[in-house]
């Protein structure tokens, strides 16, 4: 879907979807970055504050984060939210053996650029558990 300029017309961005409250009680700024981690790896996304959002959740939308060969959706940029998941046999859903790719607890922290970076391994970059992306202005 990425890889179609028809379909990502519009200025459209990746953001982690925040309530007010807990934006405030986190200390997140709507379009600001933030770092989210599990127990399984972290992304590096910008925030969007919105009350469509209930307190105590926090939606990160998949499909982005693309590295392939594809280069619009290259281009976006944005976060692979796999990267949050967990693949491990004793963390598939036991009916199914499927990964929980939904309902991932997760913290969320204001990315701050100086100190914040500095603590990552100087190899993170390189870590497929670590995804960093930059906050894309909004397109006109």
């Amino acid at each position: 879907m990425h890889n179609s300029p028809l379909l990502v017309r519009g200025g459209r961005t990746h953001a982690l979807r925040v309530h007010p409250a807990d934006a405030e009680a986190q200390g997140l700024v709507d379009g600001a970055p933030a770092r989210i981690t599990s127990a399984r790896g972290m992304v590096e996304v910008a925030v969007r504050v919105t009350d469509e959002m209930m307190p105590g959740t926090v939606a990160l939308p998949h499909g982005w984060g693309h590295r392939g060969g594809w280069q619009q959706a290259n281009a976006l940029g944005g976060a692979n939210s796999n990267l949050l998941a967990s693949a491990a046999p004793e963390d598939l859903e036991p009916l199914a053996g499927m990964a929980f790719l939904n309902g991932i607890p997760v913290q969320v922290e204001p990315l701050e650029l100086a100190d914040d970076r500095a603590a990552l391994p100087a190899d993170a970059e390189q870590d497929p558990r670590v995804a960093r992306v930059a906050v894309a202005e909004e397109r006109p």
